[in-house]
């Protein structure tokens, strides 16, 4: 099972303006997921997600996890899908409630937390790079908006020209806000734009 979402459109401008008239989505908890392994490859043991209800809609996060050889332990919330997910010495939190941060975890005594946005990643139709664009805003001003005091702030949206060239403009002054953006692929990989906060702080 794979990250990317297919959607076959009915709507003929968004027909044309995807490879083949398919549509690929990287969904909000695709991202979140994508998120949760790079975390685990810097180090981090557990990781909390927070899709909501209509997020786990959207995309199977339990079967995805059980392709990577997570088995469910604990449950949370009313969803099946919510749950504490264990594999050897990892841990990943499926928890269904919005506005707690998408991710969260600690790597090196570090404490993350990271806003994400989903979309489509190759269309060319005006609608689909709008929301594109409107995400990373979004994910950017949630994570400047937070309560909490994390060491680390970051938004990651899906990988797109849209989407870099979005990033490219901001980074600046996202930075100067202590806003890390990253762009996430279909293959799992993560981008940072930029510099990553963590480089020139220690």
């Amino acid at each position: 099972m794979g990250l990317l979402t297919k959607k076959h459109p009915t709507d003929a401008k968004r027909i044309k303006g995807c490879e083949n008239g398919v549509e690929y989505h990287l969904t909000e908890p695709a991202v979140m997921l994508t998120v949760a392994q790079w975390l685990f490859a810097q180090g981090a043991h557990h990781v909390s997600i927070r899709p909501d209800g209509m997020h786990l809609k959207q995309f199977d996060v339990r079967a995805w996890l059980e392709t990577k050889g997570f088995v469910k332990t604990e449950n949370r919330g009313k969803t099946s899908q919510g749950g504490l997910y264990r594999l050897n010495d990892l841990s990943i939190e499926v928890i269904p409630k919005s506005g707690l941060g998408d991710v969260t975890a600690e790597v090196d005594g570090k404490s993350i937390e990271v806003e994400t946005k989903g979309g489509c990643i190759n269309s060319t139709h005006a609608g689909q790079v709008s929301k594109l664009r409107k995400g990373l805003a979004e994910a950017v001003g949630q994570a400047i908006g937070s309560p909490r005091q994390p060491d680390r702030l970051m938004a990651i949206v899906p990988e797109h020209d849209e989407t870099r060239k979005v990033a490219d403009r901001m980074i600046d002054r996202c930075l100067r806000a202590g806003v890390e953006i990253a762009l996430a692929s279909e293959d799992g990989s993560i981008a940072f734009v930029g510099p990553m906060i963590s480089s020139y702080q220690d």
